[in-house]
């Protein structure tokens, strides 16, 4: 009865704000079509934002809701003039950040791509250097997922050059957090330990910093450790930062964070521990979850049919498992996820076979070869340019250091001196 009664007054105050937010955006839209000065329309469009910031938050939490009035924000400055290119850059900056977490890779990519458009346009354009990191950062990352290795890189380059000397701690964590997150999407294998490095550094200044308004991008780091560790085979390190991350996510109130714990859980239960009852189970609670917040065309869903998929096929429920693998390739095609597109035709291939339907085993093994052929080709041709590039990234680095231990042994001599200056000058005093 209590939680009956406490549930009809959230949803009443719910209900409430979203009036008022209504209200709010109305009046504002009504001032704009009376007069179109910059003034009102910048503030149209930060309300925009707002609520589109609002409804990625639980309990009101809407995916959709929230694209839509980021869609809006960005289309009022758009078709208003004069155009505001410092807004523009920094809303489109905003999208394609939104759009790549949930892993709409090609409208993060089309924002990323408007946002540095919008940049070049100002003319102090290379001093606002926070704001072109971000932009190169999230571009490099959208076309790492894409297939686009060469360009990613270039761009990652560029964007590491901007602040990898910047001594301010928010920054350097933030610098160092990116750092691992590329690498661990660009190539894992040859860069263990500048992920480590860098993820774990990164975590000591956040930890150092105690704001809790970094617990989003905390959280992000946990989630990149824990896939990491799963998929060396670490069992102990991946419950310990899917702990660490389960700890943290209710402080967030987006339930896409959520359900990526029950799907991680459940893969590493499947995989490493073959615990395939209490891997169901925690897969399918991920599943409700995503699907009451209508995010059942998201990543972490259509991931979470693979993985039914697969343990319906080990259990050699065949029927089961060609559902939830079709049903998964769907998802992961309409959201360009090629990695978990071959995935789920690898296993349509193999099951298939085993069922003696040699042609339409054929025919998804065709596919699937079509499909990795094209990306093998961009993500493994690497050419002079790249390689130039990662060691003007190492060099960077090392010349970073080179200055801090000469700035260490600088003030470690400044101090000695000083210190012998006085001794000298008690002596003749």
């Amino acid at each position: 009865m209590k939680f009956t009664v406490t549930l009809t007054i959230l949803i009443c105050c719910l209900n409430q704000i979203v009036a008022a937010q209504r209200l709010d955006i109305a009046l504002l839209e009504t001032q704009c079509r009376v007069s179109r000065t910059p003034e009102n329309v910048i503030s149209l469009s930060a309300a925009y934002q707002e609520t589109a910031k609002w409804f990625k938050k639980t309990p009101q939490f809407n995916r959709d809701s929230a694209a839509f009035y980021f869609e809006k924000s960005s289309a009022i400055l758009e078709n208003n003039k004069p155009l505001q290119y410092q807004l523009l850059a920094e809303v489109y900056n905003t999208k394609a950040d939104f759009y790549y977490y949930f892993h709409d890779f090609n409208k993060s990519n089309e924002n990323a791509t408007k946002a540095f458009y919008y940049l070049n346009l100002l003319n102090n354009k290379d001093s606002n250097k926070i704001l072109k990191y971000e932009i190169l950062n999230i571009w490099a990352l959208c076309l790492v997922d894409i297939g686009q290795v060469n360009k990613s890189l270039e761009l990652y380059s560029q964007a590491y050059q901007l602040l990898s000397n910047d001594p301010r701690l928010e920054i350097r964590a933030k610098v160092l957090k990116d750092r691992g997150i590329f690498y661990t999407r660009y190539n894992e294998e040859s860069n263990r330990e500048t992920i480590l490095e860098s993820l774990n550094e990164s975590l000591k200044i956040y930890g150092l910093l105690n704001d809790p308004q970094n617990n989003e991008l905390i959280c992000r780091i946990y989630r990149v450790l824990s896939s990491y560790y799963m998929y060396k085979g670490k069992t102990d390190s991946t419950i310990y930062y899917l702990e660490k991350y389960k700890n943290i996510i209710s402080s967030i109130g987006n339930p896409y964070a959520a359900g990526y714990y029950g799907m991680n859980y459940g893969e590493m239960l499947l995989y490493q521990l073959k615990d395939y009852a209490a891997a169901e189970k925690k897969i399918k609670g991920s599943m409700a979850l995503l699907d009451s917040f209508k995010l059942g065309n998201s990543n972490y869903y259509q991931y979470d049919l693979y993985l039914l998929g697969t343990i319906a096929k080990t259990k050699g429920n065949y029927d089961l498992a060609v559902n939830y693998f079709k049903r998964s390739k769907a998802i992961a095609q309409a959201i360009n996820f090629e990695e978990t597109v071959l995935q789920n035709l690898n296993e349509l291939s193999e099951i298939s076979e085993k069922r003696g339907d040699y042609s339409q085993s054929l025919a998804y093994y065709k596919e699937y070869m079509e499909r990795s052929l094209k990306i093998e080709k961009e993500r493994y041709a690497k050419s002079l340019k790249e390689n130039d590039l990662e060691i003007s990234i190492l060099s960077k680095e090392k010349e970073i250091a080179s200055q801090r231990i000469i700035q260490w042994v600088i003030g470690i001599v400044a101090i000695i001196l000083l210190g012998f200056s006085f001794v000298l000058f008690r002596l003749f005093k």
